[in-house]
């Protein structure tokens, strides 16, 4: 390189122009494309009477997900009985009278919706509930081969959690925002 030349640069000034000119050409480049510089969070899907079937296959999937990890963790092999499994089981029937129904007719029949959903809902919030609030001291006692507080003082959430391998912490965080969110919007209708 030239010692002339050298002297005549200005490396600071030029790495700025550089910038600045890189940076409008891209807005510039993405003004013309029409696409958006910052893309907005994911905002929730607006609800849609119309894919009310949607919404219940979604609920009624992670229902079955969440009855077999319950299924498999409290299993007779691990010391849980039936009568602990039925506790937990969020039964067919409720996710399956929503088929009764039809899109067109949610608004007459918000009530049964609602009441469905919150049945639903309330057996999800028994998951959140510690292993002693559900079962009895000789259930709790009983359970073996768990990673588990052995006085029950895990919330079940968190031992599903820990003995599957299936996501339930998803499974469960989505079919608690969506009953949440579906009834909401029902009491908007």
């Amino acid at each position: 390189m030239n010692p002339a030349i050298n002297y005549q640069l200005n490396v600071g000034s030029l790495t700025v122009v550089n910038l600045v000119l890189g940076l409008l050409v891209t807005v510039v480049l993405v003004v013309l494309e029409g696409r958006e510089l910052l893309p907005k969070a994911n905002e929730p899907e607006e609800f849609r009477p119309e894919k009310l079937d949607e919404y219940v296959h979604s609920i009624e999937d992670t229902c079955k997900a969440l009855n077999f990890v319950v299924g498999r963790v409290y299993r007779a092999s691990n010391g849980g009985t039936s009568a602990m499994r039925e506790r937990l089981r969020i039964g067919s029937e409720l996710y399956n009278e929503f088929e009764s129904i039809k899109p067109g007719e949610l608004k007459e029949k918000k009530e049964i919706a609602a009441d469905l959903l919150k049945k639903i809902h309330e057996k999800l919030l028994l998951y959140a509930r510690k292993e002693h609030a559900v079962f009895s001291d000789a259930e709790c006692k009983g359970l073996k081969n768990l990673m588990r507080n052995l006085a029950g003082n895990d919330a079940i959430i968190d031992v599903l959690v820990t003995n599957d391998r299936d996501p339930v912490q998803y499974y469960y965080a989505g079919a608690i925002q969506t009953t949440r969110r579906l009834l909401a919007e029902l009491e908007r209708l």
